[in-house]
């Protein structure tokens, strides 16, 4: 997958058939792998007892990436979005041909929109999401990948990953049920595709629209336009390799804040900054 290797092995066959799907058009044979930087992930489904008085104890499920656990909890479903968070993780972490920006991103109206965030957000995916379910299309929802010299967006491999924490804001993302005893939820990501957002992943699209979002629950949703020197100093704090691009990153953050539309988004519900960022695209995509 982007030149970086995978191998996956489960005590439980059938969880290889949970995660195949979102792996179409990665595989890759064993020959295959001997050039690349490979990771061994293990899984280990657990499986649900029932104990005396008809009480049923749920299993553990647990992932392991190079004999470190990455997820340990109730939720098969998180189990599966946490391998595949992680396998694009370090997946990302070799693409240094693109400046990665720190933020999700979806094609609208021709014209690509960045959102671009100084610091990993649950929320940020699943304002992804619910654009797709409006009529964007997939480019990134955690990390986006911009082209320095034609200036546009790439889409990322393997689906929306929208983090449990966020997941109940997105109808039909996760498996519902019951809470946790304590409130909160497990740590993890749901995986969903594009499609079945009523979406589809995006080709390489230009960079038209830059837009911060700050989220601030209970607050007006209110987008404003932005720029100048303050939106190359967010694009550098939302850059997550400026250490490998260094002052060409920067002229180009430069040449975003002069080129591209720049709003700021203050998000009191996801709901709102979504219905907003849409009815605002046909009037930006454009510049």
């Amino acid at each position: 997958m982007e030149g970086t290797g995978f191998e996956i092995r489960s005590t439980e066959p059938s969880f290889l058939d949970d995660i195949r799907p979102y792996l179409a058009g990665y595989e890759a044979m064993e020959d295959e792998l001997t050039d690349l930087a490979t990771y061994l992930f293990s899984a280990i489904p657990g499986e649900d007892r029932r104990l005396p008085g008809g009480m049923v104890a749920r299993g553990l499920h647990s992932v392991y990436a190079q004999g470190m656990r990455i997820y340990h909890g109730l939720d098969r479903e998180a189990m599966v979005g946490s391998l595949l968070h992680m396998m694009r993780s370090l997946t990302l972490d070799y693409l240094d041909e693109f400046v990665r920006i720190r933020g999700g991103s979806v094609a609208v109206n021709g014209g690509g929109l960045l959102l671009a965030t100084a610091e990993d957000r649950p929320e940020t995916a699943a304002l992804v999401a619910m654009l797709l379910r409006r009529g964007a299309a997939y480019l990134g929802d955690e990390v986006s990948l911009i082209d320095p010299v034609l200036r546009r967006l790439h889409p990322s491999p393997l689906p929306v990953l929208v983090d449990v924490a966020a997941a109940s804001l997105v109808p039909g993302i996760g498996p519902g049920g019951a809470a946790s005893r304590s409130g909160r939820a497990a740590p993890g990501r749901y995986a969903v595709s594009p499609e079945a957002l009523g979406s589809r992943s995006a080709d390489p699209t230009p960079l038209r629209w830059v837009v911060f979002p700050s989220f601030e629950p209970g607050s007006p949703t209110i987008l404003e336009p932005a720029g100048g020197a303050g939106a190359v100093f967010g694009l550098s704090r939302a850059c997550v390799n400026l250490d490998v691009w260094e002052e060409r990153g920067l002229i180009l953050f430069r040449e975003l804040a002069e080129g591209a539309a720049i709003s700021r988004l203050v998000i009191g519900s996801l709901e709102e900054a979504a219905d907003l960022l849409i009815e605002s695209a046909p009037a930006l995509a454009g510049t």
